[in-house]
């Protein structure tokens, strides 16, 4: 019963760390003079490929690698490739001096505004030069001139500003002579310009894996420039969210988690409340042996209510109405298991649970499309509404959201059968997989929209995992591959940090693998899981890279490896996914790391033996 009410979006702008004092403000009298070859020369270079599509970063500046593949059971690691730091003719910073100045529109919005800001500290943080910023209400034509948001100069260059909401969400990374230009998509809940700047700091070997200043990274360096830079980006997915978004929203800004705003979870309770709502109209809550009953935890309303229906719709209409940024409202059933739901002759003249869900969300949707015709009304598969429905079609504008109700660690891919038994934990009797089950469902009701929750909250029913490493891997983005492929939008990782569930914004250190591998992989398609990872070890580990992508493979092989139950939140027993042979493996990957311990720096060591630290506590605890 972890699906809980959340609203989904993004929250503006955080920079990471404060402006330089007395050199943040905007002047428009400050130029710093460039020492580009290419001044006032705007050809593009040899930069040309772009591509839009979804999630693909190509073109000059790709940091996309060869496939890789991990451990598997043959006890080798193969080490993906990492591309190295932006590097050309177009000087940023030489020197320890500043040699370009950063330029944004004399109007321009807060959010270009905070994004430049975060450029130029940024900047400061990794070289000691502050940058400064200017307007383009100066002369910008001899000099090298960072672009950051629309302004007079991208106007000159015919770089237009992407636009529009809740689609073409989209960032620019653009060298064009002696401009660089990082603009995005600010539109409404959108922060692509402040994308466009942790893009082109990551492309630097910046990388942030957590709220602590250890685990944040601005490479130390007396030069910072570019060469050939022309990238267009769209996200793989139009929403990305986990519950680092509410504990720590700086990361994730870093980390590229927003997107259009979206609600999820059990929103029906907080509109026709049970208290208010029972006493006026029993009749739109269950019928159980004959009498209409809301006193149980996990109570029901009646869905084949008409009237229920049209109350929720008036509701749901004035949400939008406040909310104009929101694009999707939940009318899922209250939580629950399979027991409490109505039994009137309405309701039973349905097929299935889902049947009467889906019919009632239907209704629902016809009359928020009558205003709101974009906007989309979702539902859950989950529990009792897992099952495809059996005679009725989905709505156009009706979302169904469906839960990971299977093993937590085998890849989807698999098709993983649960059994033909009444499941422990849910209640319920699977007739065939969760991937059967889920394609089944989108074809027999002709649903358009689809989303996906994803649990990634290992402790919260076990709380030995608190402490214990658990690692995805690429089966994470291999998950989010085939969900893409089925016509999914967005995911949300119901995940800590959450004190509920074990996991506050200190357990970075020990979840970061999992958590930034998801949201990276929601952000780019061209990335595999192993990408991601070695991306991330090259960063945190320097020349210890090679060996901690090992520990952190063979923890992901332990977890793919994992036969035993596991169910929803439910995961296995901490000694069935990490068995002796599966430790011998940890442990031998972590001794080749424990050798790179004096050939690191310092901040580099202290992260390692923190990682060290926490798997030879775990293992005390299986």
């Amino acid at each position: 019963m972890l699906a809980v009410l959340l609203l989904l979006g993004a929250v503006g702008c955080h920079n990471d760390t404060p402006p330089v004092e007395g050199d943040s403000s905007v002047a428009s009298d400050t130029t710093v003079p460039g020492d580009s070859s290419m001044t006032g020369d705007t050809t593009i270079g040899d930069g040309t490929d772009v591509t839009t599509g979804d999630g693909t970063t190509t073109g000059n500046g790709s940091t996309s690698s060869s496939g890789s593949t991990g451990s598997g059971s043959s006890g080798t690691t193969s080490v993906p490739t990492t591309t190295p730091p932006l590097s050309g003719d177009f000087s940023i910073v030489k020197d320890g001096k500043a040699t370009s100045t950063i330029v944004i529109s004399t109007n321009a919005s807060d959010k270009v505004r905070e994004a430049a800001e975060d450029l130029q500290a940024s900047i400061q943080k990794m070289s000691g030069a502050t940058i400064p910023i200017g307007y383009d209400s100066a002369d910008r034509t001899n000099g090298n001139f960072i672009l950051v948001g629309p302004s007079k100069y991208t106007e000159l260059l015919g770089i237009e500003q992407p636009t529009g909401y809740p689609d073409n969400e989209k960032v620019i990374l653009k060298r064009a002579g002696n401009y660089l230009v990082l603009m995005g998509n600010d539109d409404q809940a959108f922060i692509g310009t402040q994308y466009a700047v942790t893009m082109f700091l990551e492309k630097q070997g910046c990388g942030w894996f957590g709220p602590d200043e250890l685990w944040q990274v601005y490479p130390s360096t007396q030069n910072i420039s570019v060469g050939s830079l022309d990238i267009e980006h769209t996200p793989k997915f139009t929403h990305r969210r986990t519950r680092v978004n509410d504990s720590a929203p700086n990361i994730a800004d870093r980390w590229y988690m927003g997107g259009m705003k979206s609600m999820t979870g059990h929103f029906l309770p907080t509109i026709i409340p049970k208290a208010t709502y029972f006493q006026t109209h029993p009749e739109w809550f269950s019928l159980i042996d004959g009498k209409r009953d809301a006193s149980a935890t996990w109570w029901q309303y009646c869905y084949s209510n008409e009237a229920f229906a049209e109350e929720v719709a008036k509701k749901v209409i004035e949400e939008f109405d406040r909310n104009p940024d929101l694009e999707s409202i939940p009318v899922t059933p209250n939580d629950g298991w399979n027991d409490d739901w109505c039994e009137c002759s309405e309701c039973s003249k349905y097929a299935s649970y889902t049947d009467v869900v889906l019919e009632f969300a239907n209704r629902v949707a016809r009359q928020v499309a009558k205003k709101y015709p974009n906007k989309t009304i979702s539902i859950l598969s989950y529990h009792a509404t897992w099952f495809a429905p059996k005679t009725v079609k989905a709505e156009p504008n009706v979302e169904v959201m469906f839960c990971r109700e299977t093993s937590m660690t085998s890849p989807i891919e698999d098709g993983l059968y649960m059994g033909d038994t009444r499941d422990p934990i849910t209640q319920n009797t699977y007739k065939t997989s969760w991937k059967d089950n889920f394609l089944s469902y989108i074809q027999s009701a002709s649903v358009q929209n689809v989303s996906i929750w994803e649990w990634y909250c290992i402790a919260a029913d076990k709380k030995v995992w608190k402490d214990i490493p658990w690692v995805q891997g690429d089966v994470a983005i291999r998950n989010q591959n085939f969900w893409k492929a089925n016509g999914a939008e967005y995911i949300f990782y119901d995940s800590g940090p959450l004190a509920a569930y074990g996991e506050t914004n200190r357990d970075f250190p020990l979840r970061w693998p999992l958590w930034y591998v998801a949201a990276k992989g929601m952000w780019d398609a061209s990335l595999t899981g192993d990408e991601i990872l070695m991306d991330a070890c090259t960063k945190l580990y320097g020349n210890a890279a090679n060996e901690m992508y090992g520990y952190y493979q063979a923890l992901a092989t332990a977890s793919e490896e994992c036969t035993a139950y596991s169910m929803t939140w439910v995961p296995p027993e901490p000694s069935q996914m990490y068995t002796v042979a599966q430790i011998r493996k940890i442990d031998s990957a972590l001794a080749k790391a424990k050798g790179k311990l004096n050939s690191v720096t310092a901040d580099q060591k202290a992260r390692m033996e923190n990682q060290i630290s926490l798997w030879e506590d775990a293992k005390e605890l299986f």
